[in-house]
């Protein structure tokens, strides 16, 4: 039964969906969104740059990893340092159409930058009338840096030919108006660089990898992450759930993923708030986890020494022997690793 929250837990739960936490590889990956931008308003301000090579980002990550999580945070702190009466979208993020086709692709584009009635136009405008929209749209709106998510979808689903089609006019959008792009997918994205045009232009590359408690520097990421996201759920008194048990079991839902890891806490937050208790204690992420349906144990119902953990051997990837959809994608594979005592002992 959905229990309604008041207004004070409506608020203190809302905030903690929106918030993330940034940890150093983050921060690595904004570093070069900036310096990506930087370029830009260099490229704007020499204003005679016209078709020059624009630097270019790739970032990939298996699902879960927390990459749309990253562009969304990135976006809207971003936003939020615009003036207040700015209409100016320095950072556009758009995603790769279920189906991907060129002019679905740029109406999109320019219905996110308020050129409203894009889709519309769609069935009587050619490629290159939109591209010219999409160019004034970019300029009006003083973009910096074009963020494309589910960019595998075009290695998937598309034929070469139509995959070079989308590929060129993209880059063609790219050099003339000096914007860069962030091409942002799964693993497989990755076979972006075997094109020859994109090798060349895609300076940035970076993997946002699940965390591995087997590793002493993604462990402590991992703490940490953790400890701020209690310090985040709006209680007077923040939940401790760094200790060794609970960060195991935490580890053995999630394994290294996390939007996993934020989901459960979601839930665990939640009935915290819908039960009036002052703080998250074990109690409520075991309960949560039960919610969930799961079939396996509940690792919170286990000692730590019986919590088997894994965590990430080989990310997804694409099968070149695949011979039809079912077989298209091999699944991320995991491993056992060493018992939590060996680990904490690192």
């Amino acid at each position: 039964m959905i229990i309604e929250l008041n207004t004070t837990q409506q608020k203190k739960y809302d905030d903690f969906l929106s918030c993330f936490i940034e940890y150093p590889h983050i921060r690595e990956i904004y570093d070069c969104f900036d310096r990506l931008r930087f370029f830009q308003r260099r490229h704007t301000a020499l204003s005679n740059n016209q078709g020059a090579d624009v630097p270019c980002m790739l970032l990939s990550g298996d699902s879960g990893s927390g990459k749309s999580a990253l562009i969304n945070h990135y976006r809207k702190v971003t936003e939020a340092s615009q003036d207040i009466a700015s209409k100016n979208i320095p950072v556009l993020v758009v995603r790769i159409p279920e189906i991907p086709e060129l002019e679905k692709l740029l109406a999109h584009m320019l219905n996110e930058l308020g050129h409203f009635g894009a889709e519309y136009r769609l069935g009587r405008s050619k490629e290159l009338g939109l591209t010219k929209a999409l160019f004034k749209s970019l300029h009006y709106k003083k973009t910096e840096l074009i963020i494309i998510n589910e960019v595998q979808e075009l290695i998937e689903y598309k034929t070469p030919k139509e995959c070079t089609a989308i590929s060129n006019r993209l880059k063609y959008i790219s050099e003339e108006s000096g914007v860069p792009l962030v091409f942002v997918g799964m693993p497989w994205a990755e076979k972006i660089l075997e094109d020859p045009q994109w090798q060349s232009r895609i300076t940035y590359t970076q993997f946002l990898p699940y965390f591995k408690v087997s590793d002493k520097e993604q462990k402590d990421h991992f703490v940490k992450i953790i400890n701020g996201l209690c310090m985040r759920m709006g209680f007077q008194t923040p939940p401790i759930l760094n200790d060794a048990h609970t960060i195991k079991a935490l580890f053995y839902i999630c394994a290294g993923q996390m939007r996993s890891l934020k989901h459960l806490l979601n839930d665990a937050l939640y009935l915290a708030l819908s039960q009036n208790d002052e703080t998250i204690t074990e109690s409520h992420l075991s309960e949560a986890y039960n919610l969930r349906g799961n079939s396996k144990l509940n690792p919170f119902s286990l000692s730590t020494e019986e919590i088997h953990i894994k965590e990430v051997k080989d990310y997804s990837r694409l099968n070149t022997n695949s011979h039809g959809p079912s077989d298209r994608i091999l699944n991320t594979n995991f491993i056992d690793i060493l018992p939590i005592t060996q680990i904490l002992k690192k």
